[in-house]
């Protein structure tokens, strides 16, 4: 015992060690396999008056392992275990009556969890983090002000999300990170949070359906900031090698078909700052190496929505369909929510198959050697316009180009776009042009040029083609006589009459509509045209 020679009341000290080498807990509802505990360390009290709180102080290292832990619930269903070992180096102090100090450096790791109730089921997992934690508490104030800085890691987790229908797999995800949780009462702004995180694999898979929805080889979040939830930003965020919707063995299918339906050798959105929960901006969204196929089944159902919709649980409730927004949703929305993004670029190896099975023959188009940019996109300037260009191969030899601005924020959509299309094989989409116009093509291929004008959602466009060795004939005997009645002469008569000394047919064909008429039909709009141009030109001819 030391005596404090100003207050002349006694301090008192003690140093030394305790240690627990091995203890086990058997009880209805817990248990513990193995356990070790271990302090080292100094503790310190002074008494100051009768008045006041004692000022304590303690420093040490403390040592916990905890072998096969497990704890059970049979009321809640709930149930949990693992393992713990924790080696941290605590300093902490209480300096008056309202304040309390305290800093752990060290590390802790979590193995062999698992956690399961109704809801959620932790299959596996393991965690560790290194680090220092301090803490600073006012009895005043119920939550206390924490600062952290350290490396998280998760490196194996395996988690289902048993109501919703998802299973959740990761590998190797780390985190550098560097938080500060203000003391309550605070600013918002006070709440502040710099992170680097990574991730070596990730799956999300359908736990009825039994197929992977999601696949990423390697995410990457960098130099994440956060000062408060007003403003957060980052470097990067970035995918490697995503596949979305892994397709069940279909023989239907050509054989050089993905296992995916989407992948994508790369992804980055670079830049992105988040405002108020209200906006977001970015500098740059690019994609590369996209590879999508799009098959839509007879009944008109897109593949990938069907397989993202999780089957229903054979002993849950009947859902009677969609649920409707409320009434006042608008209200509790708020402000719309605001995107920039000041470039979007697909670059690299592109292709998308498109196929169709709600037509009749089924329609299969690729898409090859794709690349698109699209610079100027803002919904907080509806008026702005978003510069597009593009180019592809289309099928074996088709050429497509497309350039020009449209305004898709607008209260009322506008373009002004360019379409250039060079030796399009025609009979490749014979199924929706026999819906469009009543006849088949068994033959045929399209060179043009289409200048799409929209302005306040009034479509005045030009359609400039060249058809070369054109060969349709009617499905139905009464689109043949409906033909007939439209041109005054037989459809073939027409094209016929219309040919050029070398088989092939121009035609220049004006397009206006009114997108907000609800009678309007891009199609019967275009057969109308279509067949107005051929009347005109066939009489000219007879």
């Amino acid at each position: 015992m030391k005596t404090d020679q100003k207050t002349s009341l006694p301090d008192f000290s003690v140093e030394g060690s305790i240690g627990l080498d091995s203890a086990s807990l058997d009880h209805s509802q817990a248990g513990i396999g193995h356990l070790e505990l271990n302090w080292d360390g100094q503790a310190n009290l002074r008494l100051l008056s009768e008045e006041s709180t004692p000022q304590w102080s303690a420093t040490g290292d403390l040592y916990l392992l905890s072998e096969s832990l497990q704890w059970t619930d049979s009321e809640t269903q709930r149930s949990a275990g693992g393992n713990i070992e924790l080696t941290q180096r605590i300093s902490a102090q209480k300096k008056n009556q309202e304040a309390l100090e305290a800093s752990l450096d060290g590390n802790l790791h979590l193995a062999s969890l698992d956690y399961r109730d109704v809801q959620v089921s932790l299959e596996r997992g393991s965690l560790t983090w290194e680090g220092n934690i301090t803490l600073e508490h006012n009895i005043r104030k119920p939550q206390p002000a924490i600062e952290a800085q350290g490396t998280l890691a998760i490196p194996d987790l395996a988690l289902d999300l048993i109501e919703a229908g998802y299973g959740i797999a990761q590998q190797n995800f780390t985190a550098d990170i560097k938080v500060k949780v203000p003391a309550e009462g605070s600013p918002a702004e006070h709440l502040g949070l710099a992170a680097t995180l990574s991730l070596e694999r990730l799956d999300i898979s359908g736990l009825h359906q039994e197929n992977k929805l999601l696949h990423v080889q390697h995410f990457t979040l960098a130099d994440l900031d956060m000062a408060g939830i007003n403003s957060i930003g980052a470097a990067s965020i970035r995918f490697d090698n995503l596949g979305a919707v892994e397709r069940k063995t279909e023989k239907a299918l050509p054989t050089h078909a993905p296992d995916a339906v989407l992948s994508l050798g790369r992804i980055e959105l670079t830049q992105p700052s988040l405002k108020g929960l209200q906006a977001l901006y970015a500098k740059e969204l690019q994609i590369e190496d996209l590879n999508a196929w799009v098959l839509r089944d007879k009944d008109g159902r897109i593949e990938v929505v069907q397989a993202l919709t999780p089957s229903a649980r054979e002993d849950g409730p009947e859902t009677g369909g969609q649920v409707e927004p409320s009434a006042d949703a608008e209200t509790e929305a708020g402000s719309p929510f605001e995107f920039s993004l000041e470039r979007f670029l697909l670059a690299g190896d592109n292709r998308i198959d498109f196929i169709d099975r709600s037509v009749t023959p089924e329609v299969h188009q690729t898409l090859s050697d794709l690349s698109l940019e699209a610079t100027g996109i803002d919904s907080s300037k509806p008026g702005q316009d978003t510069r597009i260009t593009a180019k592809s191969h289309v099928g074996e030899h088709g050429i497509l180009n497309l350039d020009g601005t449209l305004t898709p924020f607008g209260d009322q959509f506008s373009s002004n776009l360019r379409l250039k299309l060079k030796n399009i094989n025609l009979s490749a989409v014979d199924g929706y042009l026999r819906n469009a116009i009543g006849y088949r093509f068994k033959s045929g291929r399209l060179d043009g040029e289409i200048n799409g004008q929209v302005e306040n959602d009034l479509l005045d466009s030009n359609l400039d083609l060249v058809f070369a060795q054109l060969e349709l004939e009617a499905v139905r005997e009464e689109d043949q006589t409906e033909a007939t009645g439209e041109l005054v002469v037989p459809l073939g008569t027409a094209l016929n009459l219309v040919r050029d000394s070398d088989g092939t047919i121009h035609l220049d064909i004006p397009i206006q509509g009114d997108f907000n008429d609800p009678a309007f039909r891009i199609g019967k709009v275009v057969r109308t045209a279509v067949f107005q141009t051929l009347k005109k030109l066939s009489l000219i001819h007879i």
